[in-house]
């Protein structure tokens, strides 16, 4: 693991406020109370058909729901960003493990 972590340059930041722990546990809040009550009513009982679910209710929820800190939904926040040339996303190297 961390031969991987080091050949695609990534290093682990640790929330170091209690209010951006309180974001990430925000949005774990989220989905654990969401997802349950959504995979009984689908009636999925297995992972690997649920996959597909989360996938869609992911992509719905960042292009239509109102992020409450930013006002807006979190695809146009993200879409903002590029724009503004606020990304530090990089493309990932050719990796040895897969093609």
């Amino acid at each position: 693991m961390g031969w991987a972590l080091k050949f695609y340059d990534i290093s682990f930041l640790y929330a170091p406020t209690p209010q951006a722990k309180g974001k990430i546990e925000r949005e774990h809040h989220f989905w654990q109370g969401r997802l349950p009550t959504y995979f009984a009513s689908e009636k999925i009982t297995e992972i690997e058909s649920a996959d597909p679910h989360i996938h869609d209710l992911r992509l719905h929820r960042n292009a239509h729901e109102i992020h409450h800190e930013l006002r807006q939904p979190p695809q146009r926040a993200w879409e903002q960003a590029q724009k503004e040339k606020r990304s530090s996303l990089r493309p990932a190297p050719a990796c040895p493990w897969w093609d």
